[in-house]
């Protein structure tokens, strides 16, 4: 139990590091922009990895404990997040309906 609710703990970092950098990333120019959401990226990866590596020198037999609840953990993350934000929207950002002119859907 430990272990899965250790596995679902890594997607709660995750997203808060996640967050942090989108925060921090619109605060100045887009080459700011750029390197802190690189950053970001290497950081979420390089934790998720750690903590996961970490899991498996500790408790072998917890480590499948682990990777499946944060699969299945992040899974409802990320279809949370394409509910809650859709990427395939058929509005501009201005709010405006898209046209076959600005090659939208419609």
């Amino acid at each position: 139990v430990v272990t899965a609710l250790l596995g679902a703990l890594l997607v709660v970092v995750y997203w808060a590091i996640e967050r942090l950098a989108a925060r921090v990333g619109t605060r100045g120019s887009l080459q700011w922009a750029m390197a802190v959401g690189l950053i970001g990226m290497v950081l979420r990866l390089a934790i998720v990895v750690g903590g996961l590596v970490t899991i498996a020198l500790v408790d072998r037999p917890g480590f499948v404990d682990a990777i499946v609840s944060f699969v299945v953990v992040y899974t409802i993350y990320l279809g949370v997040r394409l509910w809650r934000f859709p990427v395939l929207s058929t509005a501009a950002p201005n709010g405006r309906a898209l046209t076959r002119r600005h090659r939208g859907v419609r």
